[in-house]
């Protein structure tokens, strides 16, 4: 697994990046994207992940509790998803981002938690590459304001890690 992470000083944010080939069928692996619930029972740092709203099969708002380590407060995060096939490269890609308060309000009215800090998602994307019935290629990156000042290295290394590979 290649995981990789760049801090963007001058726009406050990281992306974090990752890439592997996975000895999976290719629509197993897309099925894995329907099954959000089961995530946050295999991903410690997820508290809660679910599913908003949903536009059809490959449309969706979802909300994501993530547990930061130490003494961080835990984060609160919103993303809006949608799949596309690509049939020239025989890949789907999900681009990802967290809509702002107008496209929220829309399907969210809950006030927002106060012991949560609300993170933004500026951009990401996930693909999965078919390359023959038992493989496939997975690339994923985010880029997120995660809304933190400063966060030692060793701590930010640890986290981004964890966060990629799962």
């Amino acid at each position: 697994i290649d995981n990789w992470f760049i801090k963007e000083e001058k726009i406050n944010s990281m992306s974090i990046s990752g890439r592997v080939t996975i000895a999976c069928n290719f629509f197993h692996m897309l099925a894995v994207f329907r099954e959000t619930d089961l995530l946050q029972e295999t991903v410690g740092s997820i508290e809660e992940l679910k599913v908003i709203n949903k536009e059809g099969i490959t449309r969706w708002l979802a909300k994501a509790l993530i547990k930061m380590p130490l003494s961080l407060t835990n984060r609160e995060l919103f993303i809006y998803g949608y799949g596309v096939f690509l049939k020239k490269e025989n890949m789907v890609m999900i681009p990802i981002y967290s809509p702002n308060e107008e496209e929220l309000s829309k399907y969210y009215q809950e006030k927002p938690n106060q012991d949560l800090v609300r993170i933004d998602m500026k951009f990401g994307y996930y693909l999965v590459r078919y390359l023959d019935e038992d493989h496939c290629e997975f690339f994923s990156c985010f880029n997120i304001d995660p809304k933190i000042s400063y966060i030692p290295w060793f701590i930010l290394n640890n986290c981004i890690k964890e966060f990629g590979y799962y």
